[in-house]
């Protein structure tokens, strides 16, 4: 029998709503809705093997149940006990379950909002770059083939 199944998006809810509820914050909002394919629930103590990138996952844990062993990794656990949450992700995404919890919606319009100033940053440094690169006496020289594809 193996340790891990999948999680459900109410076991995540139910997590996050004890997470809010002792006064901690997401870190993350993402625009997309909630994934299965990476969200894992332990049945049983279980062990991990530090997956990295696109083999990483999020695992609930339930009260009583223990990470016994195993580099972390960029895995992230969500321990019912406490709440604790370790790996340093907290995300919420865009199902509409997300907004109904206390904070969410204020905290994703947040998040959307430093987004758009980070955005606009990055647009008008590179606008101040190309002006300063346009009034600058040094030489241009023409851009190398490898420089134009990319």
């Amino acid at each position: 029998m193996t340790a891990l199944r999948p999680a459900t998006l109410d076991e995540y809810l139910i997590w996050l709503r004890a997470w809010l509820d002792a006064g901690n914050q997401p870190t993350h909002a993402y625009d997309y809705p909630w994934a299965q394919r990476t969200w894992l629930t332990a049945t049983r103590d279980f062990r991990l093997g530090g997956e990295c990138g696109s083999d990483a996952v999020h695992i609930l844990v339930q009260p009583g149940i223990r990470h016994v062993g195993g580099g972390l990794g960029h895995n992230n656990l969500y321990l019912a006990d406490g709440p604790e949450q370790r790996g340093g992700t907290v995300p919420v995404f865009s199902d509409p379950a997300f907004e109904m919890l206390p904070g969410v919606r204020e905290f994703i319009a947040d998040e959307r909002r430093k987004t758009v100033e980070w955005k606009q940053e990055r647009a008008d440094a590179d606008a101040a770059r190309k002006l300063a690169a346009v009034s600058s006496d040094v030489p241009r020289r023409p851009a190398s083939s490898e420089e134009k594809t990319g």
